[in-house]
């Protein structure tokens, strides 16, 4: 409104100047994001500001109306127009600089351009998490599940309860997955940025979320361990373009697995010592880093000693010390970096040479609002989906740590599909932790026994997680285990029992009596059709409702 404000009344002034500041503007709102918008303004308004400084005059600017006016009464109206507009693009100089309008206009676009500034500053701070109205029917903070079988009601599940995290269990073809994607569609709809990581690669989940991204045009990115295969919006990922050096140290010694594995015990000490300075160099040096650039200074001793030189004489001498102390562990270094590099995903983590919007930075997809899909694919990648699964955990962490320090809190959807194939041991205390700045959490899996079968560890994790979240979506699970563990985790209520009493003389009587029992009926989750799910809501009263879960392909009904 300003800005359209300001035109109008520059075309009192200059009206050449007025139509070529509003086609500036249609034109780079077409060809340029935010950013590079306010960049130029800014450098625009100081060019015309510096140019018409010197011969300012605010009373032949003033006068200027006035003989646009004169001329339109003596020539009419068309022929003074015309005739305004020769006069002011033949001595465009002495109407726009010579007179020092251009340095109005200069600090007008500067000001404009501080404004705007000021008002992202003030909308990511406004960004803060609000708890929603339990129970509403039509809510911005709420998603729309399904209806309750029992009553038809429509049943909804708000932001306040996910941001306490929720876990939604159910084996093969039971419906879990489409409870996830009307989640999904939900954080399209609404704006919300969201991080998917899924442990299967399934290539028609892709597809499904892509769908939604185009309906609500959202920017989708996928990074993907089968690079080769034919995945839309295939991206790059760099999980070192933000954060300290201690943040970059803990991503990279992430990949290097677990030492122990490698029978060293030591090893893990030495080995993050000298990561952590590298990193330290790397970061203090300003420069584009990716995990490309890691190896590389790794792998050229002499340069990385050069460039801690030009930092410091105390970080040279250190990187000199490591370097001559520590070559075999170096050397292992170099050879866990070169696997990935090397690997069918390795040209994505190469991201020097691409275009930024093609490259996943999370901090910044996360401010934008964007989509980001991690397919990982335990079958085919058992180790890579470990690892680089972890050092995704690390990167989240990273990011919503960020908005804490900066004292903001930015909602986003994070969903941990079939977890166990790269659950990092310390999840649940990431999830508790950043709950505060907004993090919403959603995990998904099949099993929680099964998960013992390769890693006791692991179950360990799953139990900390079905612990720590206060929403619990239940479809068809078949092992007694699964269901017990869930019995226990939601608790018992008082239900009626009816016992039917035969007497000596032929007389039946009922009694009815109230006894505490598991909420969770084991029997009916064995055999709940595709579709339909348990839902408990732990957040207040604890409440368990049996519900027909909406279907985003078959229903055009409206996520609300």
């Amino acid at each position: 409104m300003l800005l359209g404000l300001s035109i109008i009344i520059l075309s009192c002034y200059n009206p050449v100047v007025a139509f070529a500041i509003f086609f500036y503007f249609l034109l780079v709102n077409h060809l340029a994001n935010l950013k590079i918008i306010l960049t130029l303004n800014f450098i625009l308004g100081v060019v015309f500001m510096i140019f018409g400084i010197m011969n300012f005059n605010l009373y032949a600017i003033f006068l200027l109306p006035g003989q646009y006016v004169y001329m339109i009464n003596h020539m009419g109206l068309a022929q003074g127009v015309v005739h305004i507009f020769m006069r002011l693009t033949s001595q465009f100089g002495n109407y726009f600089i010579g007179n020092g309008l251009s340095s109005i206009v200069g600090m007008w676009m500067i000001f404009l351009t501080l404004i705007e500034i000021n008002t992202m500053h003030k909308r990511k701070k406004q960004r803060i998490l609000q708890p929603s109205v339990m129970n509403k029917a039509i809510s911005d903070n709420v998603i729309d599940l399904g209806n309750e079988i029992r009553n038809s009601d429509k049943v909804c599940i708000s932001d306040y309860e996910l941001n306490h995290h929720c876990l939604v269990l159910g084996t093969t073809g039971s419906g879990k997955t489409t409870t996830l994607m009307n989640i999904v569609e939900s954080c399209c709809q609404r704006g919300f940025p969201l991080v998917y990581l899924d442990g299967k690669g399934n290539l028609d989940l892709v597809k499904r979320i892509k769908k939604f991204c185009d309906k609500y045009q959202r920017t989708l990115k996928v990074f993907a361990l089968d690079a080769n295969a034919n995945i839309p919006n295939l991206s790059g990922y760099n999980p070192l373009a933000f954060g300290d050096f201690s943040e970059w140290k803990n991503k990279v010694a992430t990949l290097m697995g677990d030492a122990s594995g490698r029978g060293q015990e030591h090893y893990k000490i030495t080995e993050q010592n000298y990561i952590n300075l590298v990193c330290e160099v790397l970061n203090k040096s300003g420069k584009y880093i990716d995990l490309e650039g890691v190896l590389a200074y790794i792998k050229t001793p002499n340069m990385l000693l050069n460039l801690a030189n030009q930092i410091s004489p105390e970080l040279s001498r250190r990187v000199s010390d490591l370097q001559q102390n520590n070559k075999s562990q170096n050397n292992d270094i170099i050879k866990i970096l070169e696997m990935f590099y090397h690997s069918q995903y390795g040209k994505l983590l190469s991201t020097s040479n691409m275009e930024q919007n093609q490259v996943i930075n999370l901090r910044q997809n996360v401010l934008d609002g964007e989509i980001i899909l991690f397919l990982f694919d335990a079958a085919s990648y058992k180790t890579d989906t470990s690892l680089l699964g972890k050092l995704v955990i690390n990167d989240i962490n990273s990011v919503w740590s960020s908005f804490g320090r900066e004292g903001v809190t930015i909602p986003g959807y994070c969903v941990f599909d079939e977890f166990a194939s790269y659950a990092a041991s310390n999840l649940s205390n990431i999830l508790s932790l950043q709950r505060a700045n907004g993090l919403h959490a959603v995990i998904g899996t099949q099993s929680v026994s099964a998960i013992s079968v390769d890693n006791i560890g692991l179950r360990r994790i799953a139990k900390e997680l079905i612990a720590n979240c206060n929403t619990y979506i239940i479809h068809r699970l078949n092992d007694p285990e699964d269901i017990l563990l869930l019995q226990n985790t939601i608790g018992l209520g008082v239900k009626q029992h009816t016992t039917q009493h035969y007497h000596a003389n032929g007389e039946i009587s009922v009694s009815i009596s109230n006894r505490e029992d598991f909420i969770l009926p084991a029997e009916d989750v064995r055999h709940l059709p595709p579709g339909q799910a348990y839902i408990c809501q732990k957040t207040g009263k604890p409440q368990l409702r049996k519900v027909r879960i909406r279907d985003s392909r078959m229903q055009g009904s409206q996520i609300i």
